[in-house]
């Protein structure tokens, strides 16, 4: 066995937990495909070749290992063994990805930082942007592509692609990820630029390995943007959300509402990936939550150009589709109608 398999997204933490603890890449299975970008069914990418151990527990019925296998046989990944796991931290007996943290607010802990093993160019946001675009750039996480664009969900065209979910299939590159977050969130509550908050809520689906895996660094508890149960036990406290990819944010600003609802509040958001959207910005500001990426559209595309992955004019066009993404993909539909060359 040299890989790991989440069967259904309820065990996507319990997963990524493991898949760290023992440096293998991962991947987790969709109930069902979805309907844009790529529209798989499996998430993330490895090798068909790879010996998977799907990880198992008391929720997981015959008939949904039984899908799982279908799902993962159907992405090349035909040799698979079961892992069953019925401790106390299976998702059938815990909500989400929630563990046990200290009790302490996390500013109190903000001096962590040093004990940590970091890279010292992570403490510095210019060079950890670097480092997390070489990361994304080197797994072909983010896609640029002008002529054919692609669609987005939405129905828009677009010359960039990204798909950050790829980063659990590579654990070296996701491992330098999750220390430039924890990087920037030690810097961020350290110099008052956010305040202290009591637990890390990963934005459903992308989000929760990244928050289960700064939980454990962090010692904080995490849940899942979905799992309302689970942010009952944090109703009056404050919360920090981990996002893999900011577009519009719309996404995250509803999560941000529903948790409200309830008590919890927002400090910020946290992201990998940042396009720098006017609309973005915008939003984020409008509910008083601080966005902060690990990197955005300029070191990437700057950053790319560098290693030769990219010329200056598809750099751009994708400038020129930041400025107005509305007229861009309207001049790009005009081009291709009737040719259906805009790819998904």
């Amino acid at each position: 066995m040299n890989a790991l398999a989440a069967p259904t997204t309820s065990l996507l933490g319990l997963t990524s937990r493991v898949a760290d603890r023992l440096r293998f890449p991962m991947v987790y299975v969709r109930s069902e495909a979805k309907v844009h970008g790529k529209q798989r069914q499996v998430e993330g990418q490895l090798p068909t070749d790879s010996i998977v151990g799907i990880i198992d527990s008391r929720e997981i019925d015959q008939a949904l290992r039984t899908a799982s296998v279908l799902a993962l046989a159907a992405s090349g990944y035909e040799r698979v063994t079961w892992l069953p796991f019925f401790g106390p931290d299976s998702a059938g007996e815990s909500s989400a990805c929630i563990h046990s943290a200290s009790e302490r607010p996390f500013a109190s802990r903000a001096s962590f930082l040093g004990d940590q093993g970091l890279d010292p160019r992570f403490t510095r946001a210019s060079e950890r942007a670097i480092i997390v675009a070489e990361a994304l750039l080197s797994i072909e996480a983010v896609s640029v592509r002008p002529d054919p664009p692609f669609r987005y969900a939405s129905g828009m065209l677009s010359p960039i692609y990204t798909d950050n979910r790829l980063l659990i299939s590579h654990p070296v590159e996701w491992r330098n990820v999750i220390d430039g977050f924890v990087a920037a969130i030690t810097s961020a509550v350290t110099v008052r630029q956010v305040s202290d908050f009591d637990a890390l809520v990963g934005m459903s689906t992308s989000g929760i390995p990244h928050a289960t895996l700064l939980g454990d660094r962090l010692g904080m508890p995490s849940f899942a943007s979905d799992d309302l149960e689970a942010a009952t036990v944090f109703a009056g406290k404050r919360v920090a959300m981990i996002e893999d990819h900011i577009t519009t944010g719309g996404s995250v600003l509803k999560a941000i509402e529903s948790l409200h609802q309830i008590g919890v509040k927002t400090v910020a958001c946290f992201a990998i990936f940042n396009y720098g959207r006017k609309e973005a910005m915008a939003n984020f500001r409008n509910v008083d939550v601080p966005l902060i990426s690990l990197c955005n559209l300029d070191t990437l595309l700057d950053t790319a150009i560098r290693n030769g992955s990219l010329t200056w004019q598809d750099a751009d066009a994708v400038n020129d589709w930041l400025k107005d993404p509305t007229g861009w993909a309207e001049r790009s539909e005009a081009r291709i109608v009737g040719a259906g060359t805009a790819s998904p």
